[in-house]
């Protein structure tokens, strides 16, 4: 999975993140860059989020596993880390909506994606979404990636 970004996170979520807050960084955290978490359909791992450091904007892009698609509504509800009290926190205003027009309303798709947004770090030092009440046509989890840019006019 190549990306132009200049850091990405890739992890595999349940359908419904449990626990929803997310666990604490690890020590040390993945901050390499780019990287993925993904041990394969089946099988959830969570990430330590995308790290904001310089970046400008992120995108966001939900994938179901291969054949699968994306049937029903639900959110990413987005978490921001802060450094300095070593805690996550909920940031609802960039909570992105799964559901998208189409006939009847949702339009089962593999993929969704949503238009760039910027996060500057001192919303947090670091960014997650969650799944949260998704639904797929067969399968327990998705890929969540979040790819970040050090210019807004990268993606």
């Amino acid at each position: 999975m190549a990306s132009s970004a200049d850091r990405f996170i890739i992890e595999r979520s349940a359908l419904t993140r449990v626990p929803a807050v997310p666990a604490a960084v690890s020590s040390p955290p993945n901050d390499s860059g780019k990287y993925l978490i993904d041990p394969g359909a089946g099988t959830t791992q969570y990430s330590d989020g995308l790290r904001l450091a310089n970046l400008q904007v992120v995108t966001v892009t939900l994938q179901a596993n291969s054949g699968q698609t994306i049937t029903a509504g639900g959110s990413l509800d987005c978490w921001v880390y802060h450094d300095a009290l070593a805690v996550w926190m909920r940031e609802p205003e960039a909570d992105l909506n799964v559901n998208w027009p189409g006939p009847g309303g949702t339009t089962a798709r593999q993929t969704r994606t949503w238009p760039p947004m910027r996060l500057p770090a001192h919303s947090g030092g670091r960014v997650l979404f969650a799944a949260n009440g998704l639904a797929v046509s067969g399968g327990t989890d998705v890929l969540i990636r979040i790819d970040g840019y050090t210019t807004q006019f990268s993606p």
